[in-house]
């Protein structure tokens, strides 16, 4: 079975708010596991350094250098499906462009040390052309991105991916060794909505600044007596100040 694992980088916490971005980035990309780099790919840069620094300064532009650094995606496929590093590579630039556009940097890594051949896809959270944060709630498989693999496996004949949740991971042979190293995880819209709440707090000096801020970031405020309603761009529902949502 083809395995896909979607995982959210947080902020660090200490000096350097992007570390764990750092250790992902530098970890997808090892010569050992690309070919040398030859299998590194996207739209950020060819090498660790670059791709790290980029991102980094893409955040800085837009001042949001809070909250979440990126989102990891695995793209894991079965021994015996036939699939090559070309191919492998293809089906990654393929889908970075559907999914991102031209709006986020990302980089994507096949990684071929392993009896299966894997993807790794690294994007920043912060899109390069309007500020925006990207938000991938949990179920965002199913509605917007299963629909993008089902068309490149079917371009490439490869079997279908699949994303199982319940598992998590243990059909992953990296997959602990890559939650130590990035310290990732399921995405979840409460620890979303803290991020963005935390980082509104950090550059509003009033209450009005701050609701302004998050409808910047693409939420829909409304005030209802003492209750504050939050609808990130994106969920299905929104989130009432002192509930238990």
């Amino acid at each position: 079975m083809a395995v896909t694992r979607l995982l959210r980088i947080k902020e660090t916490q200490g000096s350097n708010k992007a570390s764990h971005l750092k250790k992902n980035i530098f970890y997808i990309c090892q010569a050992g596991k690309t070919g040398n780099g030859l299998w590194i790919g996207g739209n950020a840069g060819r090498t660790p350094e670059v791709i790290y620094q980029t991102m980094v300064e893409n955040k800085k532009t837009w001042g949001k250098e809070d909250g979440s650094q990126a989102f990891h995606y695995m793209l894991s496929f079965p021994p015996d499906c036939g699939i090559d590093e070309a191919t492998a590579f293809q089906v990654a630039e393929e889908f970075c462009r559907e999914l991102l556009g031209d709006d986020f940097y990302y980089a994507f890594a096949v990684h071929n040390d392993r009896k299966h051949m894997h993807v790794h896809i690294t994007f920043d959270s912060v899109s390069k052309t309007d500020g925006l944060k990207f938000h991938s709630p949990k179920g965002d498989w199913k509605n917007r991105i299963q629909p993008v693999t089902d068309r490149l496996c079917e371009k490439y004949h490869l079997p279908t991916l699949e994303y199982d949740e319940d598992r998590r991971g243990r059909n992953y042979g990296e997959w602990k060794q890559t939650k130590q190293m990035e310290k990732g995880e399921y995405y979840r819209w409460s620890d979303i909505i803290r991020d963005d709440i935390d980082e509104a707090i950090a550059h509003s000096d009033s209450y009005d600044s701050f609701l302004a801020y998050l409808q910047k970031d693409g939420y829909t405020v409304t005030r209802n007596g003492k209750f504050l309603s939050l609808l990130p761009n994106g969920a299905g529902r929104s989130w009432t100040s002192g509930s238990r949502n």
